[in-house]
């Protein structure tokens, strides 16, 4: 069940291409992934290289990936991106 919400977390955010900040937050605290705020809010402004407030799912990935040391996570991730590229 976690695995179906955190992909379909993610495509839902993504329908538009790229997230906001906020939208970055939300899956750690629902994930229970103990971070920091400061932390993940300046990881993200780094990646957010047009200054738009608002990053790709590349660089979403990076952030969780950076902050979650829980392999489930890494395994979550890595089964999407794998969904994601046999679909173009």
């Amino acid at each position: 069940m976690e695995a179906r919400w955190f992909l379909s977390t993610i495509h839902d955010k993504f329908r538009k291409g790229r997230i906001n900040v906020e939208s970055t937050l939300e899956l750690p605290r629902k994930l229970d992934i103990p971070f920091n705020y400061i932390h993940v809010e300046c990881i993200f402004k780094t990646s957010d290289s047009l200054k738009s407030g608002t990053i790709t799912i590349e660089d979403f990935r990076g952030i969780y990936q950076d902050i979650s040391h829980r392999y489930k996570i890494h395994e979550l991730f890595r089964t999407h991106f794998q969904t994601i590229k046999s679909c173009y």
